[in-house]
């Protein structure tokens, strides 16, 4: 118990909290979206899965430009062009964070419970 607190407060003091976000337009936008305290949810491949649909979804229903990604143990990076051809202003970051987060936090947690209920451990 006291390594999982001191690991806790190691991160806590390291990772940004308020971050302000820029919608430049014209702008590439690199994301770092990291698991609850550092935990290697990311290493099953279901949500590794519902990770890259979320990221798909955000290109279909934003219509935003994927330019790559990769998914860790317990983060993933994204490159992401947040503007459409067609239009003059980028799509705010925040909206693309939450929609992004919603469905993975949504779909992952589904998953784990299920992957827990059959297998007795994560």
């Amino acid at each position: 118990m006291a390594s999982a607190v001191g690991k806790s407060n190691r991160y806590a003091s390291v990772m940004p909290t308020h971050l302000k976000r820029f919608n430049e337009p014209g702008h590439v936008h690199f994301w770092t979206i990291s698991c609850h305290r550092r935990l290697g949810f990311f290493h099953h491949d279901g949500i590794k899965q519902i990770v890259v649909e979320a990221l798909r979804l955000l290109q279909e229903k934003f219509r935003v430009c994927l330019v790559g990604y990769v998914v860790m143990p317990e983060h993933v990076h994204a490159l992401l062009y947040p503007q459409k051809r067609e239009c003059d202003r980028p799509t705010d970051i925040s909206r693309l964070l939450n929609s992004f987060k919603q469905r993975v936090g949504y779909y992952g947690k589904a998953w784990l419970r299920e992957y827990w209920r059959s297998h007795g451990r994560l």
